[in-house]
């Protein structure tokens, strides 16, 4: 099982952006892993397209973990737009965002040709106390600012909205 958090950040909308990843695995031997993965872009950006970016790093990470094999990863994200898009509901109208989507269907494809490993992709309601949703949104947050992510404690954490770590 391997679950990954993805989100963005805008501020203002277009402006400055950041993107933020939060991922857990129960790869064995090792148990409940987790990797938390930020940053930003040195443009003027929309939170869309921070959304769309998290996914992607989220999939480039995985792709990097070549030891990871046979397995699902699920990319949640509250961006009813990414995941309606990514899942064929709906269609990217704006150009980088269809470059970035083509980019995490090449990922998509060759995470389950070569390595087995099954992509699906879910939307989770944001700000809402789901634990990944908001370790990946104060992400988010960090990485717009040009923080590194271990500048925050799990108090912050907790502070930042309502906290569910049950599913």
């Amino acid at each position: 099982m391997i679950h990954a958090y993805t989100d963005g950040s805008c501020e203002p909308n277009p402006g400055r952006g950041g993107w933020g990843v939060y991922i857990e695995t129960d790869r064995f031997p090792f148990g409940l892993q987790n990797y938390k993965l930020n940053g930003k872009v040195e443009h003027e950006t929309t939170n869309n397209e921070m959304e769309f970016l998290a996914a992607l790093q989220a999939l480039e990470f995985v792709q990097s973990r070549k030891d990871w094999v046979n397995d699902t990863l699920t990319v949640f994200s509250d961006s009813q737009l990414f995941v309606n898009t990514v899942n064929a509901t709906w269609r990217a109208k704006k150009p980088h965002l269809q470059e970035i989507l083509s980019s995490i269907f090449v990922l998509r494809d060759n995470l389950e040709e070569y390595r087995n490993i099954k992509t699906h992709f879910k939307w989770v309601k944001g700000h809402s106390g789901v634990a990944g949703n908001v370790i990946a949104d104060l992400l988010a947050r960090f990485g717009q600012d040009h923080k590194p992510f271990e500048n925050f404690t799990i108090k912050q954490v907790k502070s930042h909205g309502k906290w569910n770590p049950v599913f």
